[in-house]
């Protein structure tokens, strides 16, 4: 495939282990005709299932059934009871009892059960760095990996690609070893830090250690879970100018779907970051977004220090029963204040007053709509605006009705 300027200015999407044609980048249905989505998966038999899944979708989308890997050779698969636990490393027996609910099924699901194996396979394996350096895929800017056990193998194997192209990443982790020998999270991070990637979320997934007595099932471990990275602005560093632009972009696209609109704006920021005429339609948007960044006004709240001098912060630890803020509101004069204190007395009706007047406030703010929330609503960005309008009540809320009961 030829990387030329109109594919190039396109979002490219790499997923490894896309099993079922599962992906973990959200593509907002208005965005799909400026994707490349492209999906690997090392047992054969998948693919045309996956193949018809994503025919229904007007995003380019390309399968291939490669093994990748950190080199060029063959390896032994393990094809386990559940495929989707399915992996080049075998299941250590350690965690054969290690469990968790499954209420959709009405099961618990026993790692020891789940992933035996019932086939063994050797396949051929690859790097992501040769595919690419072959001409038969695009590289991504954003590469997601579900392959139980086997990422950093794959992320060796993409170090070029990592340093050049890839702007974030979504990795499912371990803590724990599930299998024999794997990396884990801590090993993911020693690699991945030094490119300039950082992390930006993890979700954490619990297991029980046993099915213990019915009737008494507490907290769980966390085991394994999803992390996500994004390359620091300033470590993107490509071959020209008008890359270095594009890839800034495509980070700030990147961002806003992750709600990490914070970090959006950290990529307008750098130096490097410049609109893009281009026809699709996320570069558009990103472009919108940035002047109507410009227009916005910056926080309006003090920082500690414009609240507290040193003095008064080192007094919040010479009275061991109040502090400075509790002092100054300790004695409301107001009728509004005293009814304020009698309900505080009461946690019932204190969640009745701070539900209502929480509801007050969040009617009233969505009333308005700022400039940028009518951009999310324009392109149907639902799930951000409402994000947005969230952090935006908090904001506005009177401290009092912040705190929790």
């Amino acid at each position: 495939m030829n990387q030329n300027s109109t594919i190039s200015s396109k979002l490219v999407l790499h997923h490894v282990g896309g099993r079922a044609g599962s992906i973990c980048f959200p593509i907002p249905e208005k965005f799909e005709t400026d994707i490349i989505n492209v999906l690997y998966e090392a047992d054969a038999s998948c693919i045309e299932q996956i193949k018809t899944r994503w025919s229904q979708h007007r995003a380019q989308t390309e399968v291939y059934p490669y093994c990748l890997s950190d080199k060029v050779g063959h390896c032994e698969f393990h094809l386990n009871y559940d495929p989707y636990t399915s992996s080049i490393y075998s299941f250590n027996e350690k965690f054969k009892d290690y469990y968790y609910p499954y209420p959709g099924l009405g099961m618990d699901y026993v790692l020891g059960d789940s992933c035996q194996a019932v086939q063994t396979l050797t396949l051929d394996t690859t790097t992501l760095d040769t595919i690419i350096a072959e001409g038969k895929v695009v590289a991504p800017n954003f590469l997601s990996l579900d392959t139980q056990g086997s990422e950093l193998n794959i992320l060796k194997g993409a170090q070029k690609c990592l340093e050049d192209h890839v702007s974030a990443l979504f990795i499912e982790v371990e803590f724990h070893s599930i299998y024999k020998n794997q990396p884990l999270f801590h090993d993911l991070c020693a690699f991945l830090n030094p490119l300039g990637f950082e992390l930006v979320d993890l979700n954490l997934f619990e297991r029980y250690p046993l099915r213990g007595k019915w009737g008494i099932r507490g907290e769980g471990l966390p085991t394994e879970g999803e992390a996500l990275f994004f390359k620091a602005p300033e470590a993107i560093k490509s071959l020209s100018k008008g890359e270095r632009a594009l890839q800034l972009n495509k980070l700030a696209f990147i961002a806003l779907m992750f709600n990490r609109f914070e970090y959006m704006q950290l990529c307008m920021n750098d130096p490097g970051f410049q609109k893009l005429e281009n026809q699709n339609h996320y570069l558009q948007l990103i472009s919108d977004i940035e002047q109507v960044l410009k227009q916005l006004p910056e926080r309006p709240f003090p920082i500690f220090s414009d609240k507290f001098s040193v003095e008064a912060s080192k007094a919040r630890f010479e009275n061991a029963t109040s502090t400075p803020l509790e002092n100054a509101t300790s004695t409301p004069r107001s009728l509004k204040g005293r009814l304020r204190q009698i309900a505080r007395k009461s946690k019932l009706l204190t969640r009745c007053w701070i539900f209502l007047r929480r509801s007050y406030y969040s009617i009233k703010i969505r009333k308005t709509v700022s400039s940028f929330e009518q951009l999310l609503i324009d392109n149907q960005l639902n799930h951000q605006y409402e994000v947005i309008v969230k952090n935006r009540i908090i904001d506005t809320l009177p401290p009092i009705y912040k705190k929790k009961v």
